[in-house]
Parts: structure tokens; C-alpha cells; sequence
């Protein structure tokens, strides 16, 4: 009798049992869509647990192509906004100094190492993704390039303040650009992946 059999023979005859999870919520979130089934070992010593997903399977709309071009478009995205992010930290523009803009520079590097964890995700994702997949690489990009997004604007905002304030030269000025450019890309990025559309299978 092959694996699948022995899980549906467990079904119909009803075992409480059959695909548990006893597991963290962290195992049980990771293993989501699969079902357990103790098969006896080899050597007639004890059960070793075998996992088979019986879940959704979450496929992108469009063609592969579409789908390769926009996995190199969200990693063009995700490096273009740090570099720009990278830049505009440097502490040799004035209004780095502020403590206010040096908190807004922490949260935004805390994002986007958060954001890297989903970009890394996402590219390494196959076409069709299981359930735990699809929320680990899909569902918080939106969310995590959001947010990167608004601490990017809420700090050219503070380099404006600085600016206006100190009556900072163009120099100075330059800082808040290379956030507001970064802000962007990270919008751009937050757009691409709000537009596409996943189909069930």
C-alpha cells in the first residue's frame, strides 16, 4: 500500500489522528496545507512521520516570462531603493546629525532588512507555491515595501525641516532627494506587487 493510500484508508475509517499537528504554531504555520501520517520503519522499529500537501496551490497570473521579468523588476526595485537610502544616510549631509533623522534612518534600516527577507522569498519561489509559501514571500511585500515607503518620506520630510530651518545650500538639499528617490522605488515596488493576481489550483 503506497503513502497516499494509507492517508485516504486513515480518512475513511475516520481517525481522529490522521494529518495532527502537535507542533508550535510557528511548525503548524510552516507546514500549513500538509497531512501527517506515521508510517512504520523499515526495520519494524517504532514510525517515522511523513508529510504530504494536500493544499491550494498559489500560481501568478500571466505567462513565465511576466513572471521571470517581475521577480528581476523587484530585486532592480528593492537595490535601487536602498542604494538611494545608503546615499542619502551618508553622515557628511547635515541633517543626518539630528537625532530625530538618526531614529528615522534606524526604523528604515530595520524595514528594509525586513523587506530583503521577503524579496529573497519571493525571487526564490517556484511558479506554483504552497500555502506557507505564498504568505512568507507574497502577502507581506505589499505591506513591508509600504512601509519602508512611509518612514522613507516621513525622513526626506525632517531633511526638508533641517534644510528650511538651517537654511541648508543645495548640498544639502541633495539628501533629501536621494530619500525621496528611494521612497519611491519602494512604492514602485509596493505598486508592482499590489497589481499582480494570483489564481488557486
Amino acid at each position: 500500500m503506497t503513502l497516499r493510500e494509507r492517508v485516504e484508508e486513515r480518512r475513511r475509517l475516520g481517525s481522529a489522528e490522521a494529518g495532527a499537528f502537535r507542533g508550535s504554531r510557528a511548525y503548524r504555520n510552516f507546514f500549513e496545507g500538509y497531512e501527517e501520517v506515521a508510517v512504520p520503519r523499515g526495520n519494524g522499529r517504532g514510525v517515522r512521520i511523513e508529510r504530504i500537501y494536500r493544499g491550494s496551490y498559489y500560481v501568478q497570473e500571466g505567462s513565465d516570462h511576466v513572471w521571470l521579468r517581475r521577480k528581476v523588476l523587484c530585486l532592480l526595485l528593492y537595490l535601487a531603493s536602498f542604494l538611494c537610502f545608503a546615499a542619502a544616510a551618508w553622515p557628511s549631509y547635515a541633517g543626518n546629525t539630528a537625532a530625530y533623522t538618526v531614529l528615522a534612518q534606524a526604523v528604515a534600516a530595520l524595514l528594509y532588512l525586513w523587506l530583503f527577507t521577503v524579496v529573497c522569498s519571493y525571487i526564490v519561489s517556484g511558479r506554483r507555491m504552497t500555502v506557507s509559501k505564498y504568505k512568507r514571500a507574497v502577502l507581506p511585500m505589499t505591506n513591508a515595501a509600504a512601509a519602508v515607503s512611509f518612514v522613507l518620506l516621513l525622513t526626506a520630510a525632517m531633511q526638508v525641516v533641517y534644510c528650511v530651518i538651517n537654511r541648508g545650500g543645495a548640498y544639502a538639499w541633495t539628501g533629501a532627494a536621494a530619500y525621496l528617490a528611494a521612497a519611491g522605488f519602494a512604492a514602485l515596488l509596493y505598486r508592482q506587487e499590489k497589481n499582480c493576481r494570483y489564481r488557486t489550483e
